[in-house]
């Protein structure tokens, strides 16, 4: 809020938008700032801006762009595996499966680059930098890989911001030999599943949620593999962004 009032006329709907606040759902109903239905955001919710589970046409240069250079950044993934910073983010175990784990590698966390991750990735870096909606200088950007091994469950939840979608590209995505153990994204009730080689993009700002089964056979030991770039919702003006950068800036 101090910083919104040094703001020289600042943009109408993050005026708004600073009411929301980390507030109950029967709080936020009636503060005109009205989410969409399972769309409740940790921290800032912008209104006007469109909500739908998939929003991959919105980012078609991105996604382009990275599904062009998907072997270097999986051959740069794998050169890096063993020695760069992987962290263990919170999961369950979604069955008797004791190597249920999901780990990240962050090259750029809430608006910061890690610069020895970056230095094993460099040219995966140097993609990245060329995104035009990259979501820089503001903590709501990340780029990092996401590691999930088989009977593993991400539990359903929200991002902080529908002022970002969340581009996957596959990397390593495994198949059994019935095809239903497949690892699953659901976005509010949109079943997803990754494609090899392949990008989408989602809006996290909607509850969603990562299933990947254990079928009990060889598969179980190949995991999941997927390179995750924040991007701005393309409805954001220049300005807009410029302000979300001034009200929450990297730490």
């Amino acid at each position: 809020q101090d910083r919104l009032a040094e703001m020289h006329n600042p943009p109408k709907r993050l005026v708004q938008a600073l009411q929301y606040g980390r507030r109950g759902e029967g709080a936020r109903s009636n503060d005109g700032v009205s989410p969409a239905v399972g769309q409740y955001p940790t921290v800032l919710l912008i209104s006007g801006l469109a909500a739908r589970p998939v929003v991959t046409d919105m980012h078609a240069t991105c996604c382009n762009t990275l599904e062009k250079h998907t072997n270097i950044i999986l051959q740069e993934y794998l050169e890096a595996n063993e020695h760069a910073s992987w962290l263990e983010n919170n999961a369950i175990q979604n069955d008797d499966s004791s190597s249920a784990h999901w780990n990240v590698l962050h090259l750029f966390n809430q608006g910061l680059w890690n610069e020895e991750n970056a230095a094993l990735c460099p040219e995966t870096t140097r993609i990245v930098k060329s995104l035009d909606n990259l979501i820089q200088d503001c903590i709501f950007g990340n780029v990092f890989l996401s590691v999930l091994t088989p009977g593993t469950s991400i539990e359903p939840h929200c991002g902080p911001t529908n002022a970002r979608h969340r581009l996957h590209l596959a990397l390593q995505i495994p198949t059994t030999e019935n095809g239903n153990d497949q690892p699953v994204l659901t976005v509010l009730n949109m079943r997803m599943t990754w494609k090899q080689e392949q990008a989408f993009v989602f809006d996290d700002s909607l509850t969603h949620a990562v299933d990947y089964p254990s079928d009990g056979t060889i598969f179980d030991n190949k995991p999941r593999v997927v390179f995750i770039v924040d991007l701005w919702h393309p409805d954001l003006t220049r300005v807009e962004r410029q302000a979300i950068q001034e009200l929450y800036p990297t730490i």
